[in-house]
């Protein structure tokens, strides 16, 4: 199988180097890989606390992540392969966000602006009511799980999905409702603002799983459904000999399987990471009572 992804494709082109270049794409990702950058190194000059090298490695693994999906072969095929388009979703929906919040952006941007010029900036863009009301409304737990899913199940109903792969504009704002919903979604679980929307450890798992089930319900009618349920690839040529069924049986088993391994392994770290917060907390707290016992 591996021998066709890097020697064959209907224009010739070897797989891996099969990449689109999109201008708003990529000023996107410069602009928010700079800004970054530059916020991390006035941190590191400064002579404060450093900044872990684990947020950078994830932020730029991240955006990583969404030129691999909206610039490389998975959206340069994504019209003739349905596993090659799943493929671009699960980049965008599961992989991209995570990371970037892992890499805490608004910490270190907050933490590299100086207070006497970003102060009065942002204290005049948040006295303004609608603001409040926006920003806590979007950031809202709930509004972010039901947006994420209804994104989801909505564009993959079979008319939108073919509608999507049939007009650019409709295509793209597809990827824009994906990665926006994504990103407040994984906003509420990892680094929300304001911090009260943050989930409770049980929330969040319950959330997540939820979210876990209708990807995995979607990649179920995929795989054992016995009839094409996009016409669109129907029209086009199958990649790599593969049959139009076949193809879809396979993004059917990645969304499902691939899909769902993803959401436990996030299930796990978000354990596992609350396990040590809280391992850290009691030592400190008995570190702290044997110090008091000890001078008294």
């Amino acid at each position: 199988m591996f021998v066709p992804l890097l020697h064959f494709t209907p224009v010739n082109r070897p797989f891996l180097l099969s990449w689109a270049v999109d201008p708003v794409v990529l000023t996107g990702l410069v602009l928010a890989a700079a800004v970054y950058g530059i916020a991390w190194r006035r941190i590191q000059l400064s002579g404060r606390r450093p900044v872990p090298l684990s947020y950078p490695l994830c932020y730029f693994s991240g955006l990583l992540a969404i030129a691999v999906a909206l610039l490389g072969p998975f959206d340069v095929y994504n019209e003739e392969s349905l596993l090659m388009h799943m493929s671009q979703h699960l980049l965008l929906l599961q992989i991209a966000p995570p990371l970037i919040w892992l890499g805490r952006p608004v910490q270190l941007i907050l933490q590299a602006v100086s207070p006497r010029r970003s102060g009065p900036v942002l204290r005049a863009v948040l006295r303004r009511r609608w603001v409040r009301i926006l920003l806590t409304f979007v950031s809202h737990p709930l509004v972010a799980f039901l947006g994420f899913n209804v994104a989801v199940i909505f564009w993959h109903i079979p008319k939108m999905y073919d509608l999507a792969l049939s007009h650019q504009f409709i295509h793209e704002l597809e990827h824009i409702s994906f990665l926006s919903g994504a990103l407040l979604y994984w906003w509420s679980i990892i680094e929300p603002v304001p911090r009260h929307h943050k989930l409770r450890l049980g929330f969040a798992l319950g959330s997540i799983f939820l979210t876990g089930m209708v990807a995995e319900a979607l990649g179920a009618i995929l795989s054992l459904d016995g009839s094409i349920l996009y016409p669109f690839y129907t029209q086009t040529q199958p990649l790599w000999g593969i049959s139009q069924l076949a193809d879809q049986q396979y993004a059917g088993l990645l969304m499902w399987v691939g899909g769902g391994m993803l959401y436990l392994v996030i299930i796990f770290g978000i354990l596992i990471r609350s396990l040590g917060h809280e391992d850290y907390q009691a030592s400190v707290a008995s570190v702290a009572s044997v110090a008091s016992a000890k001078l008294s």
